[in-house]
C-alpha cells in the first residue's frame, strides 16, 4: 500500500471512529450557557442603543455592505431569539435550528458594525455553525430523553475532531502572531497592563519589569505548549490547570467579555471523551455504565455524515490560510490593519490616534474641517482614530454627504497621528492623498504610510521616560497626545 493511501486510510479511520458523546455533550451544554449569559449581558435597551443603534454611520466589513441596522426593539428581539436558541443548545432540543439560529443572530450583531469586532465573537459564530453539522444532541440531552430510540452513546471521531482542530488553529495563530519583536520585547503589555488593564489593586507589581517580561514570554510559552500539553494525556492536567491560570488572569486583568469562560468551557473537549461518564462514575457507581468504543458505530456513516465531514475540511483549509493573508502586505500588520482582524492577533498592539478629517471643493478649492462628533459615537472615532479602512469608509461617506447631484465629487484628506506600542506618534494616512478617490477594494494600500521608528523594550522605555505622558512636538502640534513612558 502506498504513503499515499495508507495516510487517507488512517484519515478516514480517524475521522469515523467511534467516540463516547458524553464529552461532547459537556461543551455542547456549556456553550448553551454561554450564549444564555451573553444575550442577557447585551439585551438592555440602553446598551442596545449606546452601542448598537445610537449612530447615523455603521462601518461595514467587505462583502456585507448590505446587512442593515434595525430599531433597538429589533435589535432587542435578535438577543432574546440569540437567548432562546442558547436555551435550546443546552437541553439539546431543537438542535440544528437552535444552532443556525445561534449562528445567524450573533452573526449579524458581529457584522452590523466593524467597530464592534471582537474575537469572541468570531470564535463563537464559528462554533455555532460548526455544530449545527455536529450530532452533539443525540446524547445527554432531553432529545435522547424524549427519543431513546435516536439516542447514540458514540458518535464519529470528526465530530470531536471539528471542534479540537479549531481550537487547535486559534492557539497556532495566537503564538505565530506573538513572534514580533513589539511583543519580544514587552511593549504591548507594558502598555495594556501599566495603563489599561483593570484596577487589581496590585498595579506595582504588575507595573515592574519583571512581571511584564514573565506576562509577555509565559503567554507566548502558553499558545505554543497548551496545546501539544492537552493532546498528550500525561500533560493533560498540567496543561488545563495552566489554561485555568492564564484564562483567569486575562479575566483579572482585561475587559474581553466572555472569551476566557468561553476558552475554558471548549478545551474540555480535548479530555478523553468519556470523563463525564467516568467522573460520574466515581461517585455513582455502575449507574452511568462504561460503553464499549471499539465496537462499530451503532448507526451508518450517512449522507449527513459525510456532508459535515466535507463542510469541516473544507472549513479547516480556510481557517488555516485566511490568517496568513497579512504576509501578501509589506507593512506592519498593527500599523496597517491590513489582515489583522480574523487572524486571532490578540492583545498584540495598543494604538492612540488622532485622525482630522478635511473636506476640500475642487471647484473652489475652498477647505473646511469636519467635525466627526457630528455623525459618529465617541467609540466609532476611538476605533477609526488608527484604522486606516475605517477611515476610508468614513472618508467616503463624507463625499456621498457632501456632493450632490451632477457635482464634482468632494475630496476628502486626513491628517492622522498615531502612536503604537510606545513610539512616538507619526502619520498613519498620507495627507496628499484624496481618500474619496480610493477604492475600497484596494490591494496593498499605498496611501498608507509606513511605521519608521524603532521598538523601544520596556525595561528601557520605563528608564527613559518613566510612567508618565510626554508630547511629541510634532503629533502636539497636530493636536494628538503620544505615549511615551
Amino acid at each position: 500500500m502506498s504513503r499515499k493511501l495508507y495516510f487517507i486510510k488512517q484519515l478516514n479511520k480517524l475521522a469515523f471512529m467511534p467516540m463516547d458523546i458524553s464529552g461532547l455533550a459537556i461543551v455542547r451544554m456549556l456553550y448553551g450557557l454561554l450564549i444564555i449569559y451573553e444575550s442577557w449581558r447585551y439585551s438592555d435597551l440602553r446598551i442596545i442603543n449606546y452601542q448598537f443603534t445610537g449612530q447615523i454611520l455603521y462601518f461595514k466589513f467587505r462583502f456585507f455592505e448590505w446587512v442593515e441596522p434595525l430599531s433597538p426593539a429589533g435589535i432587542q428581539i435578535i438577543f432574546i431569539a440569540y437567548g432562546v436558541a442558547g436555551m435550546a443548545i443546552f437541553l439539546g432540543i431543537f438542535y440544528r435550528v437552535a444552532t443556525l439560529t445561534a449562528a445567524f443572530c450573533i452573526s449579524y450583531i458581529f457584522l452590523l458594525d466593524a467597530t464592534n469586532y471582537l474575537n469572541h465573537f468570531y470564535l463563537i459564530i464559528i462554533f455555532a455553525f460548526l455544530m449545527f453539522f455536529i450530532p452533539a444532541h443525540r446524547g445527554w440531552s432531553l432529545y435522547a430523553l424524549l427519543h431513546p430510540h435516536k439516542a447514540l452513546q458514540s458518535v464519529p471521531g470528526w465530530s470531536i475532531w471539528a471542534l479540537r482542530a479549531q481550537l487547535i488553529i486559534v492557539y497556532s495563530y495566537a503564538a505565530l502572531a506573538k513572534m514580533n519583536v513589539d511583543w519580544m520585547n514587552g511593549m504591548p503589555l507594558y502598555d495594556w497592563i501599566g495603563y489599561q488593564a483593570t484596577d487589581t489593586g496590585i498595579e506595582s507589581l504588575l507595573d515592574s519589569i519583571p512581571v511584564i517580561y514573565l506576562f509577555t514570554y509565559g503567554g507566548l510559552l502558553y499558545d505554543l505548549l497548551v496545546i501539544p500539553g492537552l493532546l498528550i494525556k500525561r500533560t493533560r492536567a498540567l496543561a488545563y490547570c495552566c489554561s485555568i491560570g492564564f484564562h483567569l488572569m486575562n479575566y483579572y486583568l482585561f475587559n474581553i467579555g466572555i472569551f476566557p469562560w468561553f476558552m475554558l468551557a471548549t478545551t474540555t473537549i480535548f479530555f478523553e471523551s468519556s470523563w463525564p461518564r467516568e467522573f460520574l462514575n466515581f461517585f455513582f457507581p455502575n449507574r452511568f455504565l462504561a460503553i464499549n468504543l471499539r465496537a462499530p458505530l451503532p448507526h451508518k456513516i450517512n449522507f449527513w455524515s459525510r456532508v459535515g465531514f466535507s463542510a469541516l475540511c473544507i472549513h479547516l483549509a480556510f481557517q488555516a490560510l485566511f490568517p496568513l493573508r497579512h504576509f501578501l502586505y509589506p507593512s506592519y500588520v498593527g500599523w496597517s490593519e491590513e489582515g489583522h482582524n480574523f487572524s486571532w492577533h490578540m492583545k498584540l498592539r495598543d494604538k492612540n490616534g488622532k485622525a482630522v478629517f478635511r473636506l476640500r471643493d475642487p471647484d473652489t478649492g475652498k477647505t473646511v474641517q469636519i467635525n466627526s462628533e457630528r455623525y459618529l459615537t465617541q467609540r466609532q472615532i476611538d476605533k477609526i482614530a488608527n484604522r486606516p479602512y475605517l477611515m476610508l469608509q468614513f472618508a467616503h461617506f463624507l463625499r456621498d454627504r457632501y456632493t450632490r447631484a451632477h457635482e464634482r465629487p468632494a475630496e476628502i484628506y486626513v491628517d492622522s497621528w498615531v502612536s503604537i506600542n510606545g513610539r512616538e506618534a507619526q502619520r498613519l494616512i498620507d495627507p496628499r492623498v484624496n481618500l474619496a478617490s480610493v477604492s475600497m477594494k484596494e490591494f496593498g494600500n499605498t496611501w498608507i504610510l509606513p511605521l519608521r521608528q524603532p521598538v523601544w523594550n520596556a525595561e528601557n522605555k520605563k528608564n527613559r521616560f518613566g510612567p508618565a505622558f510626554k508630547y511629541d512636538e510634532t503629533a502636539r502640534q497636530a493636536g494628538i497626545l503620544s505615549r511615551n513612558n
